[in-house]
C-alpha cells in the first residue's frame, strides 16, 4: 500500500497539467501512453483531444475511474517498475506526470531505459519531477533521456507552495518534453 492508497491524494489531484496541455498542442492525435496515470486526469485530456490512450497505474482507487472512460484493454493495472514494456503498443506520445520521484535511482535509470520499448521512433515524451533529496534530479533526467536517445525541446523549472493534500509544504518542480531522435535499435 502507498501513501495514494487512502483516495485523499486522488481527490485533491483534479487538474490537468498545464506543461502538457502545451506540450501536445501541435502534436497530431496517435497512440499515448500515460504512465502512473493516477485518476487520469492527462488521460481523459487526451483522450478528448482523439487520443488512442492507454494507461499504466498501481493503485486500486484510479483503476474503477479509469474504466468510466477506458476500455479494459486500454488499462495496465500494473506497477511501472515490474512491468514488461514489451506488452504496450507503440506510442506516439508518452506522459510519466510526478511518478519518477517516488523511485530510486536505479528504478528511474530502469524506467527510461525502458521506454524505447513502447515508443514509435519519433515519439514525444513529457516527464515531470518533484525534486527530491535521494531521488533522480533534472540534470540528471536530461542526461538519462539523452543517452536513450531523446532530445530535449522544451522545459520548466517551477517552485510552489501546495495547500492541497498534507501540511502546506514546498514543491520544487521539473516538466520536460523530448522527442525521439536517433533510431531505434
Amino acid at each position: 500500500m502507498s501513501s495514494y492508497s487512502d483516495g485523499v491524494f486522488y481527490q485533491a489531484n483534479t487538474r490537468v497539467n498545464p506543461f502538457i496541455v502545451s506540450s501536445v498542442r501541435d502534436l497530431a492525435p496517435g497512440v499515448s501512453i500515460d504512465f502512473g496515470c493516477g485518476m487520469g486526469t492527462n488521460s481523459r485530456f487526451l483522450k478528448s483531444r482523439e487520443w488512442d490512450t492507454y494507461v499504466v497505474e498501481q493503485e486500486d482507487i484510479p483503476i474503477s475511474r479509469l474504466r468510466q472512460f477506458l476500455s479494459p484493454d486500454r488499462i495496465f493495472h500494473e506497477d511501472i517498475r515490474r512491468l514488461d514494456f514489451g506488452i504496450l503498443p507503440k506510442a506516439d506520445l508518452v506522459l510519466c506526470n510526478y511518478v519518477l520521484q517516488h523511485f530510486s535511482i536505479e528504478e528511474a535509470h530502469a524506467f527510461i531505459n525502458n521506454l524505447r520499448k513502447c515508443t514509435s521512433g519519433t515519439a514525444a515524451a513529457v516527464i515531470s519531477i518533484f525534486e527530491r533529496p535521494g531521488t533522480i534530479d533534472s540534470a540528471h533526467l536530461i542526461k538519462l533521456m539523452d543517452d536513450s536517445g531523446f532530445r530535449l525541446v522544451n522545459e520548466k523549472h517551477w517552485e510552489r507552495i501546495d495547500r492541497d493534500h498534507g501540511p502546506v509544504h514546498t514543491h520544487v518542480g521539473y516538466e520536460g518534453l523530448w522527442t525521439e531522435c536517433c533510431p531505434q535499435l
